[in-house]
């Protein structure tokens, strides 16, 4: 599979969804209109081993899809610099990303790579 970047939403969960640190629990889902780029998508139930490489490090995760249509990244992460586990929101905070942020992803077979926020969320900080 060549690379496709894709803008994702970082999905929060709001007050129902929070780590005992306080963070808030996150999914980063592909936005609609980049669904039918990507060339394979996990079937209901599957979960597709994936690395998530960022600026601080990367991490061995997973992709699934919600109601078999809209593929997203597991909020718990396992660190590959010293195989400890991470939550996605933590990982994205540590690079400057928020709850409801819209990122570029570019992925790759077993691979999404974390290229920063969205061109107009830029403009507006």
């Amino acid at each position: 599979m060549k690379s496709v970047e894709v803008e994702c939403e970082a999905y929060g969960f709001g007050e129902s969804g929070r780590y005992t640190d306080g963070l808030e629990r996150i999914e980063l889902y592909v936005e609609d209109v980049y669904v039918s780029s990507l060339a394979r998508l996990p079937k209901a139930g599957e979960r597709q081993q994936a690395t998530f490489s960022t600026p601080t490090g990367d991490y061995e995760g997973g992709i699934r899809c919600y109601q078999g249509q809209w593929p997203y990244l597991c909020p718990n992460l396992i660190s590959k610099k010293n195989g400890e586990r991470i939550s996605l929101a933590r990982v994205l905070r540590d690079n400057g990303i928020n709850p409801r942020d819209r990122v570029r992803i570019r992925v790759s077979e077993g691979q999404w790579i974390l290229l920063g926020l969205r061109q107009d969320a830029l403009s507006k900080a």
